[in-house]
């Protein structure tokens, strides 16, 4: 009924193993906040911008947004 706090949560039970990023080897970033969750690789600059993508800010996180899980 709950976003998990850490991606960690869902292992092993709908995650054999927390999703490595390509780009950095470490585990992808996942964020909770007040719109849902934020799911991101740090793109091939290999710097944390907080899921941002935005070319001409230098910006290329790789995300998902996953909005709030409705109530049951």
């Amino acid at each position: 009924g709950k976003s998990p706090d850490e991606l960690a949560e869902l292992t092993p039970g709908y995650l054999k193993q927390t999703p490595p990023d390509s780009f950095t080897g470490k585990p992808i970033v996942y964020r909770r906040d007040a719109k849902g969750c934020l799911l991101y690789s740090l793109g091939p600059n290999a710097t944390d911008d907080a899921g941002a993508r935005d070319r001409a800010a230098g910006t290329d996180d790789i995300a998902i947004r996953l909005g709030p899980v409705p109530a049951p």
